[in-house]
């Protein structure tokens, strides 16, 4: 054999070694991260590394929320104007609410959460209402309307769940935010329009922690506030990141006091702690318009508008 043939079936060589050792690590570590989830049924879902749809199903995202208890993932369709709910595994199980302006109807619906009971709660937009389904999607009650007066609101948009069965309303047009009990009785109101500490500028969603503490994103002040549960202003942050966060959104709070946002107008999703301190920017790669976000066990979800898909990460 020839130096020059040598050298050629060397080098094949070395390239088909180099292509297994990366595969076989590459396998090992597929492996390694999928045994990161412990809940079986969750796997699929990491596995495909989005909502895998089993259906025929066109999505386009917007609101999303899971149910702790069934594990079923519940999508805002932009599109339908309905919420889809899922299995783990991408197979559609029921919708709930239809296109209209009656009691049982959606126009323009933004946020959707779901409590410990399976009661599932959804901003409408263009109704002003906030309406609560049972499991099934028969509605229990309605609330709102359009206005300014105490339980009105003014387009709402994201919703905040707490420890204590309080739910928390983004009075978007009215600049403030609202907070009732899970049967819908008011019971606070705190904001104005402004710029200063405790004021809002289009607050677009709430999320709680397990102390109790509230944060809203401020969207048009570009920036996120918290407080406690009274509504008392304790601080805010968003002036030194302004690379990434400019019209801040959707707000998740996980299980371990985490907090995610989306800005969509940076196309950043990004990780604070609760002192706002900035932790790291997440799925810069494969995210292109992310919007809302929820969490179940160690993977986060999110809403991709521009991919029209709900895509998961697992988070340690």
């Amino acid at each position: 054999m020839s130096e020059k043939n040598y050298f050629l079936m060397s080098m094949i060589l070395a390239v088909l070694i180099a292509i297994i050792i990366f595969t076989t690590v590459l396998i090992i570590k597929m492996l390694i991260f999928q045994s990161k989830v412990k809940d079986e049924s969750l796997r699929a879902l990491i596995k495909e590394r989005q909502l895998k749809l089993s259906s025929e199903e066109e999505l386009n995202p917007g609101g999303i929320a899971i149910d702790q208890g069934s594990k079923q993932i519940f999508v805002i369709d932009t599109k339908e104007n309905v919420i889809k709910v899922f299995s783990p595994s991408g197979n559609l199980i029921r919708r709930i609410g239809k296109y209209g302006s009656d009691r049982e109807g959606l126009q323009s619906p933004i946020d959707v959460e779901v409590d410990n009971s399976g009661l599932v709660y959804v901003t409408d937009y263009s109704l002003s209402e906030v309406k609560c389904f049972s499991p099934l999607g028969k509605v229990v009650w309605v609330i709102g309307g359009g206005g300014s007066k105490p339980g009105h609101f003014s387009h709402p948009t994201g919703l905040g769940l707490d420890y204590s069965g309080y739910i928390y309303v983004a009075d978007y047009g009215n600049s403030r935010i609202q907070k009732f009990s899970l049967d819908g009785k008011l019971k606070l109101m705190f904001g104005r329009e402004g710029r200063g500490p405790g004021e809002f500028n289009g607050p677009f969603d709430i999320a709680v922690d397990s102390g109790g503490f509230v944060y809203v994103t401020d969207m048009n002040n570009g920036r996120i506030q918290k407080f406690d549960s009274n509504g008392n202003y304790i601080k805010d942050w968003g002036e030194s990141y302004r690379d990434v966060l400019r019209k801040p959104a959707f707000i998740w709070v996980d299980s371990r006091d985490r907090i995610f946002v989306s800005d969509i107008e940076t196309g950043s999703l990004l990780e604070f702690d609760r002192e706002g301190n900035l932790i790291r920017r997440i799925g810069k790669k494969r995210l292109k318009s992310p919007l809302d976000i929820t969490s179940i066990s160690n993977i986060l979800l999110v809403s991709d508008r521009e991919l029209k898909a709900v895509l998961s990460f697992l988070i340690q």
